[in-house]
Formats: structure tokens, C-alpha cells, sequence
């Protein structure tokens, strides 16, 4: 089993600078907008854990689809 505690994303698809932290206990709800990042954090996580990314419905994503350099 994986506990996440903290989490830091810079520069991933639409997410700029985000810096979570977890708590021990309980469950966790991300909740926002549509085009809000959700999906995004998550996938971010995601590439974290695996060092690849989701594919998407278009084929496999690249890094460069991932990452904003700038």
C-alpha cells in the first residue's frame, strides 16, 4: 500500500505550483470545476509512482504533452 504524505507538483500539464499535504487518517476529496486540474493532479501522481504517463484517448501522451517548460 502506497500512503502519500506530501506532494509537490510544478509545471505539469495545467497545474503550476501545488503543494499538498495529507492527513494521516480519513479519506481525501478533490473537488473543483471542470478544466480545474483534478484529473491532472492525479495523473500527476500517477507519472510520480510509474514514470510514465496515462495514455490517452488519442494514443500514448509524451512527456513534452506533460511538462511546460517556460
Amino acid at each position: 500500500m502506497i500512503i502519500l504524505k506530501h506532494l509537490t507538483v510544478e509545471h505539469f500539464r495545467l497545474l503550476r505550483e501545488i503543494d499538498l499535504h495529507f492527513p494521516q487518517r480519513g479519506s481525501i476529496l478533490f473537488q473543483g470545476p471542470n478544466e480545474a486540474g483534478k484529473s491532472a493532479l492525479l495523473e500527476s501522481i500517477y507519472f510520480a509512482l510509474y514514470g510514465t504517463p496515462i495514455a490517452s484517448d488519442h494514443g500514448k501522451s509524451s512527456i513534452d504533452d506533460l511538462v511546460l517548460y517556460g
